[in-house]
């Protein structure tokens, strides 16, 4: 019993100053998260969008229109959607995340990737190289670990392949800064196509 209190005030008080500490507790809590939201420091579960979904009320060139034609006369084509890369700066900044010291203790961002109008993905980064002009980046599907490769330029192109389920997505450059991702039917590919393309289809 503290000095000055009866036997029925110190077990109040000693409750009401343990509430005080928890309050304190939580407050030190939410500041510290607040100063690294702040800071930018990146969560496991942060996501930065590779990719954002062309609006059908979006102009197309007329080379991307013969892009998308050729595509979709592909007796392997599935369905080709038309995306336009987001700030490549922000973009180049997640995919490398860590690699050249920054910030290297906390794990890379996952990254949002579209692939038609109603699915897109979440990939999260395994390893990455720098070969030559561009960036490697390999990855998997969050949830399922199905394979991802990435060729990533600093002007914002990107190429490669993403599984999905059953299903295999392909990553073109179409020009203007806009990609191309196409679901290919692995089934209908031709025997003789090019072991380039072959590599990254895992």
């Amino acid at each position: 019993m503290l000095p000055g209190t009866s036997a029925t005030e110190g077990p109040i008080r000693w409750r009401a100053c343990g509430a005080c500490l928890a309050v304190a507790f939580a407050s030190l809590s939410a500041f510290h998260g607040a100063h690294q939201a702040m800071a930018g420091d990146p969560k496991p579960s942060r996501e930065v969008p590779l990719f954002e979904m062309m609006a059908p009320s979006e102009p197309m060139t007329a080379r991307q229109k013969d892009m998308m034609s050729l595509d979709m006369s592909s007796r392997a084509t599935m369905g080709v959607s038309m995306s336009k890369t987001l700030n490549p700066v922000m973009v180049e900044k997640a995919l490398t995340h860590g690699m050249h010291g920054d910030r290297a203790e906390t794990p890379p961002p996952l990254l949002r990737i579209p692939l038609n109008a109603t699915s897109s993905v979440a990939v999260r980064r395994t390893s990455i190289t720098h070969e030559g002009d561009h960036y490697v980046w390999r990855g998997e599907v969050e949830g399922s670990g199905q394979p991802v490769t990435l060729m990533w330029w600093s002007d914002g192109h990107v190429s490669g392949s993403i599984r999905h389920g059953s299903r295999l997505f392909m990553v073109k450059g179409a020009t203007g800064g806009m990609h191309e991702v196409v679901e290919i039917a692995r089934r209908k590919l031709p025997p003789d196509h090019a072991p380039a393309n072959r590599d990254i289809l895992h």
